[in-house]
């Protein structure tokens, strides 16, 4: 098993606008994220402004409550991560895992 630091992060991320999550890194080598919402958030998994949930590029998707991303072994996303939610309070409850 391959040993990583992790830097976990759950960002504020306000309703009906897009988010930057996590900066650009091109040392990423593993993500993982978590969506503890009660509604369906859009992902950008290379730098894109979302303003819906609907993929927008290949490299977006659509994470519904309780559902979760990892990303592949040797392919990890190394843009900056965007989020967006519809609906609902700002929340921090959206986790973020990045080595």
């Amino acid at each position: 098993m391959q040993k990583r630091s992790l830097s976990p992060s759950c960002p504020l991320v306000a309703n009906t606008t897009s988010v930057t999550a996590l900066n650009a890194n091109e040392g990423r080598t593993y993500l993982f994220i978590r969506n503890y919402t009660a509604g369906n958030i859009a992902i950008g998994l290379k730098g894109e402004t979302l303003s819906a949930i609907t993929p927008v590029a290949s490299g977006s998707l659509i994470l519904l409550p309780n559902e979760w991303y990892e990303s592949p072994e040797n392919t990890c996303p190394t843009g900056a991560i965007t989020v967006y939610q519809s609906s609902g309070a700002p929340t921090s409850s959206i986790l973020f895992v990045e080595a």
